[in-house]
Order: C-alpha cells, then structure tokens, then sequence
C-alpha cells in the first residue's frame, strides 16, 4: 500500500500519494483543506484501508463516505470527541461506544488505553462484522463487539433501515434510503446489558436522533456510575422519530442532574448551556454535577 492508503481498485498513483501526505501534513482544520483535498486528490470509491494517526489500519466500505474520506485526509476522526473521552479514561472503568459503526474512535480508544474494556454496540450486521475484524486485525483484544440496537425497551425485533455502503455512517430506525433496507434487528437497554459489568468511565452516543430513547434506557446505569457522556445532537434528525421531541436527550441527562456543553464549549473552558439546544446540531459533553 502508499503509505497511508490502499484502495480495493488498485495502488494509488505516485501523484496521489505525494498529494496524500501534503494535504495530511496540513493542519487540522485549516480553512480550504478540504477542498484543495477533493481537487488533489480524486480518491476512488469502494473499499479501502486507511491508516490512521492512531497506528490502526482500518478497512472502510467506502471511501467516499464522508466518514472515510476524513479518515484518509485527516488521519483520525472526530479529533474532539477523542480527545474529551481520553480526559475521562485515564483511570479505572469500561468504555461504552453506542453507534461504533466500524470502529474508528473505539479502535483508537482501545489502542492507547489497553486495559480499558471497550464495549462497542452497532446496529448494522455487516458494518459491526468490519467492526469486528478490525479489531482483529489490529490486534485489539479488548473490544467487545455487540450486534444490536440500544433503546428505552427490550424488544426481538425492531425496524432500522439500513444506509447503502455510500453513506455507511446513517443508518437509522427512521424511515430513509430505500425500502428493502429495512430490517428487523433485536433492541436492547444498556440497563440490562450492563448491569452486572464493572464501572462505565464514560459514554459515546452518536445513533442518528434516537440518543434520548438510548439515554432513557441507560437511566439505571447512569445513576450508577454517572459517568460523562459525549452524544449528537441533530436537529433534523431527532424530528424524524415520533416519540420524543428534539432536546429530549438533553433534558433528561439535566433531570439527571448533569450539566452540558457544546464539545468546542467544553474544550475552551466556557459555562455550560443554560437550557437544550433546539437547533441546528453539535456534539454535546454531559458532566455530573
């Protein structure tokens, strides 16, 4: 492979990856990355394997995905999200990754904390199998892969459409895509999943605008442990399920007795938010007071 990259299509050309390691060498977030990226670059689709900042070769279904493509042009993902619940792990307890996908930031938590039980939940069939094999094929003994939706309920079956491999970081159980990606998977509670584990030192929840109905059914759990949490908050997505009105999530972990702030928020020290954000979207930090 390049040094970073190996697509399923064949070897990159010695063009592309004399591009690939300027634009890497770039710094993160730099206004214009990527766009001169997309015009450098022209990355195939399909399958390919990314290294990462990490040291994690990670196989991805697409890499046109946006999910992968950052990958591949950053090195890592979320740098943020990784970077708070690194702050939160440094001492005893397990990592709860709700919505892992293919296990980006679990691999790379359970690369530098490898005493650290990760316990990564996907939803998706053949993406918590690539979850699973990365793992493997990075030698990462301590992910422990689960093959099931997390909700307030038990339930054998529940409907969740399936996002094709183009979009593999969207898959829902709001009606979306195409009609035969419907699928009925088993739902579960961390409540029960967790119930006789040790300590959970923090929380990851990124499912697509049903984090409160994950929340609701990790009450137990959290009153146990009260451990930070870092969650998506979407504004369009949590208005596509009925049950539960955009915020709900926010306004349980506040009933809960915890504060929140906006991810950038947290990171610069700022106060918390005085009430939910309603609007637009951002990753959220929930701390017990």
């Amino acid at each position: 492979m390049s040094k970073y990259l190996e697509c399923s299509e064949g070897p990159l050309s010695a063009w592309q990856s004399v591009c690939l390691s300027f634009v890497r060498a770039l710094p993160y977030g730099l206004r214009g990355k990527r766009r001169l990226a997309r015009w450098l670059l022209k990355l195939p689709e399909g399958r390919a394997r990314v290294l990462m900042h990490s040291g994690n070769l990670i196989t991805v279904p697409n890499l046109q995905e946006p999910v992968a493509w950052s990958s591949a042009v950053d090195g890592f993902y979320e740098p943020e999200t990784v970077s708070v619940l690194k702050r939160w792990l440094t001492t005893s307890g397990m990592f709860v990754d709700v919505g892992a996908n293919i296990g980006i930031i679990s691999l790379e938590i359970a690369r530098e904390f490898s005493r650290t039980p990760v316990f990564a939940i996907e939803a998706v069939p053949r993406y918590a199998e690539l979850l699973t094999a990365n793992a493997l094929a990075n030698g990462l003994s301590n992910v422990e892969v689960h093959n099931v939706l997390c909700g307030e309920t038990e339930n054998a079956e529940t409907s969740f459409w399936q996002a094709p491999d183009s979009h593999f970081g969207m898959g829902s159980r709001a009606p979306q895509f195409r009609a035969e990606a419907e699928v009925k998977l088993p739902m579960r509670k961390l409540d029960s999943m967790l119930s006789e584990r040790e300590r959970v030192a923090a929380i990851k929840i990124d499912v697509e605008g049903f984090e409160a109905e994950v929340i609701a059914g990790a009450k137990k759990i959290i009153e146990r442990d009260r451990p930070p949490i870092v969650f998506e908050f979407a504004e369009w997505a949590e208005l596509r399920q009925e049950r539960h009105p955009p915020g709900t999530a926010q306004r349980l972990l506040l009933d809960m007795g915890y504060q929140l702030w906006v991810l950038p928020d947290y990171l610069a020290n700022k106060p918390p938010l005085q009430s939910p954000l309603l609007k637009g979207g951002a990753m959220l930090v929930a701390l017990a007071g």
